[in-house]
């Protein structure tokens, strides 16, 4: 019993040397973007209940809340789909290639938006 005791914990210093040494040798850069509420401005219903409003410029329709519902609510809808791109893009070209994402994904849950994340982050 002794035997297996002494080997564990020498197994276990070298796993930890080693995991050491190795992280001596390695730079961990994570980026950490809580609660995004993801809203995909350019999803799709899957049903086809509401197309969206057209872009005047691009013609691509958006599924985008009007200026009056963005300025009564308390919460970014529009916006946090220009700014996740943003933020992405930037951890990008800072060569952070871990991204935690706690919090809640979209703000209703609803699966036109999770669609969307999982495209976008793809």
């Amino acid at each position: 019993m002794m035997k297996t005791f002494l080997m564990a914990n020498i197994a276990a210093f070298l796993l930890t040397a080693s995991a050491a040494e190795a992280a001596e040798n390695y730079q961990y850069r994570v980026a950490f973007m809580p609660d995004i509420h993801f809203h995909d401005v350019y999803g799709t219903f899957q049903d086809g209940a509401f197309s969206g409003l057209k872009n005047q410029k691009s013609g691509q329709n958006a599924m985008i809340r009007t200026m009056y519902a963005q300025l009564t609510s308390t919460r970014l809808f529009n916006e946090n789909y220009f700014a996740l791109r943003a933020a992405l893009d930037n951890a990008g070209s800072k060569g952070i290639k871990l991204i935690a994402l706690p919090g809640d994904f979209s703000d209703d849950g609803q699966p036109v938006h999770i669609r969307g994340l999982v495209t976008l982050l793809q």
